[in-house]
């Protein structure tokens, strides 16, 4: 039977086991989770950003420096249209590892909940001392919580990677069929045309 993890009690399996729980426990448990959780989000992201890079270098290496670049005639549809996959793909991976922040007013926003990820800190109305007094002061809760949303926030992100990459990845692999069919003789295609 498939639950739902939201329909479970926080607690009710610690408090059901006979395991040796102390107080306290739960709550490590609790950050424990969110900041490996955090952690997994951060080097996906980096992955994704390798992975546009690669593939950014390698389109720009076909379009520039291959045999296909020095007999491409941009006259020729079947040449066009292969650059112009070249270029969609290096446009989606640009669009992937493009530095993207906030507006200081929806940074503003933002740290009023999520005071663990650089774009609530980066806030101009929120000072190191601000930030000092709400690591000394904050409830654990109140930490795991600002953790826990900074990790919607980071995951949203790295889907917007994934989905650039993705459109990257398509418009790479089309370039390659288009150049592929270029170099197909016409008699294997229309029997007779050589």
């Amino acid at each position: 039977m498939n639950r739902h993890i939201e329909d479970l009690a926080p607690t009710a399996l610690i408090r059901a086991s006979n395991e040796d729980i102390k107080a306290g426990d739960d709550i490590r448990a609790r950050i424990h989770f969110l900041s490996t959780q955090n952690q997994s989000i951060v080097t996906q992201t980096q992955f994704a950003d390798a992975k546009a890079a690669a593939l950014m270098t390698v389109m720009s290496l076909v379009a520039l420096r291959s045999p296909f670049s020095e007999s491409a005639r941009l006259d020729y549809p079947l040449d066009t249209a292969t650059y112009g996959m070249l270029v969609v793909s290096i446009v989606m991976c640009l669009w992937a590892v493009i530095p993207r922040y906030p507006r200081a007013s929806v940074c503003a926003m933002i740290v009023k909940s999520d005071k663990f990820t650089w774009v609530g800190l980066s806030s101009p109305s929120y000072t190191g001392d601000m930030h000092d007094s709400y690591a000394r002061d904050c409830d654990l809760l109140d930490m795991a919580g600002a953790l826990a949303r900074s990790n919607v926030g980071g995951s949203r992100v790295l889907l917007k990677k994934f989905k650039a990459l993705r459109w990257a990845f398509l418009a790479g692999i089309a370039a390659i069929v288009l150049m592929a069919l270029r170099y197909i003789p016409p008699e294997w295609v229309l029997p007779g045309a050589g």
